[in-house]
């Protein structure tokens, strides 16, 4: 069986949320308990890398199954958070064949979503598995095939893992999301995002 490890990124400030984005409301649960959830859905083991806030947050989830990465350089923005967490993830399992990066502010992706990226991977085949909106954007679920640990693990900034991708763009697969890729950076997206889940806030 294919071993592929989620690593759900968790580490922003929520600057222009105004409150820690992370354990806003979702439902019954919160929001990254949400994701967390809908990942382990998918039939994948969750790491979760947090920086700002990361006591509330590591509260907020202690009872869930999930390896927890604090990342110390969290504010020199989330190429550091994928780098901190797939550190981590390739330390405790070296026979790793890929590695899924999720944002914790997307909960509008599907279960199905994941799947769909899970089975569209083929080991060996040097693969990058990425996200397409029905709207053009691209972006986060993406996952990377293991020949890409050692590159993920040097980046820096605020671009993700954007360079790898373009670099090696020859290997990349889209995947269509029945779903907007939208982040929810303000309180205006998350309200929008609870209305299209018909969550009450």
């Amino acid at each position: 069986m294919t071993n592929i490890h989620a690593l759900l990124i968790a580490a922003g400030k929520s600057e222009r949320m105004g409150a820690p984005k992370q354990v806003l409301p979702w439902g019954t649960t919160t929001l990254i308990a949400h994701q967390i959830d809908i990942l382990q859905q998918a039939q994948l083991s969750v790491s979760v890398v947090l920086g700002a806030h990361a006591e509330n947050i590591k509260n907020a989830i202690a009872h869930l199954n999930v390896q927890l990465i604090f990342n110390e350089d969290w504010e020199q923005g989330m190429g550091t958070s994928i780098a901190c967490g797939v550190k981590a993830i390739h330390l405790s399992n070296t026979l790793i064949n890929g590695i899924l990066v999720a944002l914790v502010d997307q909960p509008l992706i599907s279960v199905a979503h994941f799947r769909s990226i899970i089975t569209h991977f083929e080991t060996g085949k040097q693969h990058i598995i990425v996200s397409k909106s029905h709207a053009g954007i691209t972006g986060p679920p993406v996952l990377f095939d293991s020949e890409y640990l050692e590159e993920l693990k040097t980046l820096q900034g605020d671009e993700g893992a954007k360079p790898i991708i373009k670099k090696h763009s020859a290997h990349v697969v889209f995947i269509p999301a029945e779903s907007p890729l939208e982040d929810m950076d303000t309180p205006e997206a998350y309200q929008r995002m609870l209305k299209r889940a018909n969550l009450q806030s």
